[in-house]
């Protein structure tokens, strides 16, 4: 997020091992963790692209996330501030950034159940 000033929040879904439901296992905002998937979750995994809505505030995009070797570990949620000149097409420029960066740094699904420090 330090990176990225016109990311307004981040959350990352996932199915923990030895468990059948999905939910937020990494967000900017406590609160959120621990929920499960929602619509937009299951919509970006069946399709295998970016859910895009453009609310009030900004966008909010869910996307699949694969790890480093191209495996599909779950879903990101990006959430970007609304800036002027926006359009889906920017945005989802944007996403493909980020993700590409994230997938880079992502070992594997396994490597996102690993404390932080």
């Amino acid at each position: 997020m330090k990176k990225n000033a016109d990311v307004a929040g981040l959350e990352v879904s996932a199915t923990p091992a030895g468990k059948t439901t999905c939910v937020t296992i990494a967000a900017t905002e406590a609160k959120d963790l621990g929920e499960k998937c929602d619509e937009d979750e299951f919509a970006a995994l069946k399709t295998g692209k970016p859910h895009v809505e453009k609310e009030a505030d900004g966008y909010d995009v869910t996307t699949p996330l694969h790890d480093a070797s191209v495996e599909l570990v779950r879903t990101i949620g990006i959430d970007f501030k609304l800036q002027s000149g926006q359009t889906d097409a920017s945005i989802l420029q944007r996403t493909s950034e980020i993700l590409k960066e994230l997938e880079q740094q992502t070992r594997s699904k396994k490597f996102l159940f690993q404390p932080t420090s």
